[in-house]
C-alpha cells in the first residue's frame, strides 16, 4: 500500500514538474524577442552596396562609392542619391522581425495587393539580393501587406516604411547641391565676369585668399561653410528637358574642395527668376531661384567688406601704440 502511494506521489511530481518546464519554455519564447527579418543589421550598413526601389512607377538603382561612401543612381543620369533617404529606408527593414506570418504560403497574393511588384525596395548585402514587396494597407490602414520575394508568406509592415519606398527618383535624389558636412570643407568660392572669391581653412585658421588676403573670423568662416552645406536647388530638369541648355560658358561658377573631391556648380540665366546649373560631378542640369543664389553671392561680399573695414582701425591702434 505504501509503495502504491509513493509511486502515485511521485508520478504526480514528475508531471507537475514537467509541467512548470514547459510553461517555463513558454514564458522564455515570449519574452525574447523573434530574429530580424533580414540578415543585415546597422553595423553592416557598411557592406551594403546596391538599393534598388519601385514606386510611383520609377525605377531607382542606387549604387554606394566604395572611396566616399556617397550614393549616386546608376540607371540614369539624375546624380547623387540623398544618402540620408537610403538610410531611412535601411532602417525600417532592419526593423522588421522574423515573426509568425499574418498568412502562410498565400494562395492568393491579389487580395493583398501583393501579385505584382509596383512597390519594393531590393537591398544588396554580402553581394546577395534581399527584396521586400509591399501591397496593399489593412483594414486598419496603419499597416501594409508585404512579402519577401522568394516567399508567399503574408505579414505585416508599418505604413513609414511604405511613404519611404514608394518615391521615384526626383524625389531620393540628393537636392543638396554639394551634399558634405560644413566640417569636412576646406575651401570655398565664387567667380563670375568680375569677381573671384576663395575662403580657405588651412592649419586651423580661415583666411580669405581671394581677392586679397584677409584673415577671417571663425565663426564668420563656418556660418559661410554651412551655407554651402545647406545649398539646395529648387528643382531637376529631366533628361527629355536638357535640350538646348548651354552651360558650357557659365555666368557664375560657385566651388566647394574637401579631402577628396573639388566639386565645382556653374550657372547661367534662364529667366528673371531661375538659373540653370550643372555640377562637374554629374551631367545633370538642375535649376536655382536666383534670390538663393543672390543671398550666397551676397555673403561672400558682406565677409570681405566687414572683414576689410576693420583693418584701418586695427593700424590706428598700432601706430598710437
Amino acid at each position: 500500500m505504501r509503495y502504491r502511494y509513493t509511486l502515485i506521489t511521485s508520478v504526480f511530481l514528475i508531471i507537475l514538474g514537467l509541467g512548470a518546464y514547459f510553461t517555463h519554455l513558454q514564458i522564455q519564447e515570449s519574452l525574447t524577442p523573434p530574429p530580424p527579418l533580414f540578415p543585415f543589421v546597422k553595423d553592416d550598413f557598411s557592406r551594403i552596396t546596391k538599393v534598388i526601389v519601385w514606386g510611383k512607377g520609377d525605377t531607382a538603382v542606387c549604387e554606394r562609392t566604395k572611396s566616399l561612401g556617397w550614393w549616386y543612381f546608376t540607371n540614369s543620369g539624375q546624380g547623387k542619391v540623398d544618402s540620408r533617404k537610403i538610410q531611412s529606408i535601411l532602417n525600417e527593414m532592419t526593423a522588421i522581425s522574423k515573426k509568425t506570418p499574418l498568412v502562410e504560403n498565400a494562395a492568393d497574393l491579389a487580395q493583398f495587393g501583393l501579385n505584382k511588384e509596383k512597390i519594393a525596395a531590393e537591398v544588396w548585402f554580402n553581394e546577395k539580393p534581399y527584396k521586400l514587396i509591399i501591397g496593399a494597407k489593412d483594414i486598419s490602414r496603419e499597416n501594409h501587406f508585404a512579402r519577401l520575394a522568394d516567399s508567399n508568406d503574408v505579414f505585416l509592415i508599418k505604413n513609414s516604411l511604405y511613404k519611404l519606398v514608394n518615391k521615384g527618383q526626383i524625389e531620393l535624389a540628393d537636392m543638396r547641391v554639394f551634399g558634405v558636412d560644413a566640417d569636412e570643407i576646406e575651401a570655398v568660392g565664387f567667380s563670375d565676369l568680375e569677381n573671384e572669391f576663395e575662403l580657405i581653412m588651412k592649419n586651423g585658421q580661415f583666411r580669405l585668399a581671394k581677392p586679397q588676403v584677409v584673415i577671417i573670423e571663425a565663426k564668420d568662416a563656418t556660418n559661410l561653410f554651412q551655407r554651402f552645406q545647406d545649398l539646395q536647388m529648387h528643382m531637376i530638369k529631366r533628361n527629355s528637358d536638357q535640350k538646348d541648355i548651354d552651360l558650357d560658358k557659365p555666368e557664375l561658377i560657385f566651388s566647394l574642395k574637401t579631402k577628396g573631391q573639388l566639386i565645382n556648380l556653374g550657372l547661367t540665366t534662364k529667366n528673371d527668376e531661375i538659373y540653370h546649373g550643372r555640377r562637374n560631378t554629374d551631367k545633370q542640369i538642375v535649376e536655382f531661384r536666383k534670390g538663393t543664389i543672390r543671398s550666397l553671392i551676397s555673403a561672400f561680399t558682406d565677409l570681405l567688406a566687414e572683414e576689410t573695414a576693420q583693418e584701418p582701425k586695427e593700424t590706428e591702434v598700432t601706430e598710437k601704440g
